[in-house]
């Protein structure tokens, strides 16, 4: 039991030693890496923020100057950024500062501050830092420490030329900044590179403490160098359209109303209209209908007479021949012949004619030029006493022949007997 309570012990201090001499190496090794500073926020991350917020106070507002606040990072970030932001309606500047850790403060400038507004298109921080970076005229206000301050602001940064959009960093062991190096916002391209302006004394009294750092230090200037710029013509008339861009989307508005009454009676017009066209074309789509229908007809009718004419002048006619005889005395006055419903012939019969016919002989009543092919042929015989009867025979009319039928009709003791109509030869005519 002692030997193995010494070899638990040995055990126990031997992994004990190891790891603190892996603890250590470990923190050697962490001591060794290079120091990478953190990424802040970037500028273009917070001017949406504080461009709602803006906008939420009065629509006609307009970016005047952003500068960063508390920390700076090496590539081109801050904990915080502040926005000012200048409403001609409102005649008053605000300002937003928008932190890294998602807090928003925002505070009113005591007086007017209304530089002119940043142009569209400026870079961010880090874009800015990157270019300038291959500038020898950065490293040379690097050597006056890190960089400690970035504003970027449209004709502040010089009292002479023309309002431009520049970033202003400034470099320095601490402070705003010892070395200023200014770039074109919209380029990256140095301007100019230069020893920082001195602070102005008495910065922070007179209402001046709500203004960011580098504002704050440089209000006096700032405020000389917006008013001069304020009678700009080619300013005034931007201004001008700032101020009348809400009155002018409000009277759109108005119009669009208009407009859209306008285009919905002119819809239920053109609708009107296209319906009736679409009846139109109906109606004439019918018609023409009809007159394709008209057009066949006659087409098919033409057909049918050159036919008949055709055959009819032949040589050989075909032709139908129907005979009439009388049995026990029967006795019909009207005999008519109709081929394929049509009235061909019609033949009347009195005493003369019944005596003759009462002897045995056949009286033709019709010899009709016809059509060769399927035919039907009835016959509608009216008596003595005025009672119709009809018979009639279908068959093949062959062509360039005679086709010879024959009518009995029937009289006296048999006169129930209903007429017959009776194929007899077909010779030639």
């Amino acid at each position: 039991m002692p030997s193995f309570d010494l070899r638990a012990r040995a055990l126990a201090l031997g992994c004990a030693a190891f790891l603190l001499f892996a603890s250590a190496a470990h923190a050697a090794s962490v001591s060794l890496q290079p120091y990478v500073p953190g990424i802040g926020l970037r500028v273009r991350d917070g001017l949406d923020g504080s461009k709602a917020l803006a906008r939420g106070w009065a629509p006609d507002a307009a970016l005047v100057h952003v500068e960063s606040d508390d920390e700076v990072f090496k590539d081109g970030t801050a904990r915080a950024w502040t926005y000012l932001w200048w409403s001609p309606r409102e005649r008053s500047t605000h300002g937003w500062t928008v932190r890294k850790s998602g807090d928003v403060n925002d505070f009113d400038l005591a007086f007017p501050f209304d530089p002119p507004p940043l142009e569209d298109g400026w870079m961010d921080g880090m874009k800015i830092v990157e270019k300038g970076a291959k500038d020898p005229s950065f490293a040379r206000a690097l050597e006056a420490g890190p960089l400690v301050k970035m504003v970027v602001t449209n004709g502040l940064w010089t009292d002479q030329g023309a309002a431009h959009t520049a970033w202003i960093l400034g470099f320095a062991e601490h402070g705003l900044g010892d070395r200023e190096w200014i770039g074109d916002a919209l380029r990256g391209t140095a301007i100019v590179e230069r020893a920082a302006r001195a602070v102005e004394s008495g910065a922070v009294a007179g209402g001046r403490g709500a203004l960011p750092p580098w504002l704050g230090a440089h209000a006096t200037a700032a405020l000389t160098r917006s008013a001069s710029l304020r009678e700009d013509p080619a300013r005034v008339l931007k201004e001008r359209e700032r101020w009348l861009a809400p009155r002018e989307a409000a009277a759109l508005t108005r119009l669009a109303g208009r407009d859209a009454a306008l285009d919905t009676l002119g819809m239920a017009a053109a609708t009107q209209a296209a319906g009736e066209v679409d009846a139109s074309l109906a109606a004439l789509q019918s018609w023409n209908q009809a007159a394709a229908d008209a057009d066949s007809l006659l087409a098919r009718s033409a057909l049918r007479i050159e036919n008949a004419r055709l055959e009819l002048s032949a040589e050989r006619p075909t032709e139908v021949a129907v005979y009439l005889a009388l049995e026990s005395r029967g006795r019909p006055e009207r005999v008519s012949l109709f081929v394929d419903n049509l009235e061909s012939a019609r033949a009347t019969y009195g005493e003369p004619e019944w005596r003759a016919l009462d002897a045995g002989a056949w009286a033709e009543v019709a010899r009709r030029t016809v059509r060769s092919g399927l035919r039907e042929l009835r016959v509608e015989i009216e008596g003595a006493d005025h009672r119709i009867q009809n018979a009639t025979w279908r068959g093949t009319v062959a062509a360039g022949r005679l086709t010879l039928l024959r009518l009995r009709i029937a009289g006296g003791e048999r006169a129930s007997t209903p007429p017959a109509l009776e194929f007899v030869t077909a010779t030639a005519p």
